[in-house]
């Protein structure tokens, strides 16, 4: 993958997701960036509520050295939404609001490695760690923070790996009342992402 050597990208993303707009939910699909826009590590995209980053994927605590490693707006709609999307392997996705919000709603796919299980992920949130060797819906339940840094909960719907090259589904972050995201990243070895909505 052909990666851009500039490291920030400036966009305003609007809201068009579909099913899940409303409830107060801010919605971003990527659809106003060039198709076929490559980012590297270290890219930085402004949208309307959130700066979202580019980070890369740590395996054994140290940054993955792939040649492939970066992301990229595709033309593809593997996660569940509509064209395109953001596909991203070895790297983590940093989401950091301008406002704290209450929740965050994801569409997003994960493929099976050829061992027949995922690398791990991690997610982030309110600077407290989870990782999962069983892909992203090892992350389902899953309670991160504490009184003191807020605490989110995790929902998702994505299956496990079993067959099949993509897995795919919601993810959902809910902070507890009284309590706020001030901030999430979600990384993974190979996966797409789209309909990133927000909710203050």
């Amino acid at each position: 993958m052909k990666l851009l050597t500039r490291t920030t990208l400036c966009a305003v993303l609007l809201s068009s997701a579909g099913a899940y707009a409303g409830d107060g939910y801010h919605c971003y699909d990527f659809s106003r960036l060039a198709e076929d826009r490559q980012f590297e590590v270290g890219a930085v995209i402004e949208t309307r509520h959130a700066t979202i980053r580019i980070q890369p994927y740590l395996q054994n605590g140290e940054p993955a050295t792939a040649d492939a490693s970066g992301a990229g707006v595709a033309t593809s709609a593997i996660a569940g939404g509509s064209s395109p999307e953001l596909a991203l392997k070895l790297v983590a996705l940093s989401v950091v609001p301008k406002k704290p919000i209450t929740g965050v709603r994801t569409r997003i796919a994960q493929s099976i490695s050829q061992s027949g299980a995922f690398a791990d992920v991690v997610l982030m949130a309110n600077g407290h760690r989870r990782a999962s060797a069983d892909g992203f819906a090892g992350l389902d339940g899953a309670e991160l923070g504490n009184s003191a840094t807020g605490t989110v909960r995790v929902s998702t719907d994505i299956p496990a790996p079993k067959t099949g090259n993509w897995h795919k589904g919601r993810l959902e972050l809910r902070a507890e009342p009284g309590s706020s995201i001030e901030g999430f990243t979600l990384s993974g070895h190979t996966w797409n992402v789209d309909d990133l909505c927000v909710r203050r």
